[in-house]
């Protein structure tokens, strides 16, 4: 297992699912739409009593509205993408939960860099 190859590839996934979840996809934003799309598709009623939509819904927040959901789904999906063919199922698991780590971390210090 190459800890380094996990790091460096969890930081990419973090890095570009922080910038497609809480920046890209918000309203007034290039992909804005995608956001608006999936919320009046599968995501939540914004009316009275804000219902979700079941049983679909359950696809929305991995898709748009959690960060660390995003960027679990990137890392799953991008691992099998690019390396199938030498797949590691030890290697698999940590970028994944690295991944998730280090999106939390983003969150915190892009928060706290706001405040200042």
């Amino acid at each position: 297992m190459d800890l380094e190859f996990i790091f460096t590839f969890s930081l990419l996934v973090a890095i570009s699912s922080y910038v497609y979840g809480a920046i890209l996809i918000q309203p007034n934003k290039p992909l804005g739409w995608w956001y608006k799309l999936l919320n009046n598709l599968i995501g939540y009623d914004r009316g009275k009593g804000a219902k979700r939509k079941e049983p679909i819904a359950i696809l929305f927040d991995p898709l748009v509205n959690c960060l660390p959901c995003i960027a679990g789904q990137t890392a799953l999906w991008s691992y099998l993408f690019f390396y199938w063919k030498d797949y590691q199922l030890s290697e698999h698991f940590m970028v994944i939960v690295v991944s998730i780590f280090l999106i939390d971390g983003i969150q915190m210090l892009w928060q706290k860099m706001g405040k200042s």
